[in-house]
């Protein structure tokens, strides 16, 4: 609910995007993108995950819920290989 209400206070505000963090599920960011009206939602990285596989979960989530895309750091830039999981991410939200 508290991620919902943030992106619906975006859209009150009247900003073109907003960035959320992930409520636990794609069913709860579902409803918290779709709160936030015609504002974009795009994910905020967050925490640092235990494996890049479980944050690619996440993305997968989340652009499934509808949103638009992520601006995330430590989950790419603290990996070893940091180009990797970025083409990874890239795919999942382009195709």
């Amino acid at each position: 609910e508290i991620t919902a209400y943030a992106a619906r206070v975006g859209l009150e505000l009247g900003a073109d995007i907003v960035k959320i963090k992930y409520c636990g599920s794609g069913e709860c960011f579902k409803k918290a993108v779709e709160a936030a009206g015609k504002t974009k939602v795009v994910l905020s990285g967050g925490a640092k995950t235990k494996t890049p596989e479980g944050f690619l979960e996440v993305v997968k989530n989340v652009m499934s819920a509808g949103a638009i895309g992520v601006a995330v750091g430590r989950n790419v830039w603290q990996l070893e290989n940091p180009f990797e999981i970025s083409k990874k991410i890239k795919e999942i939200i382009f195709q």
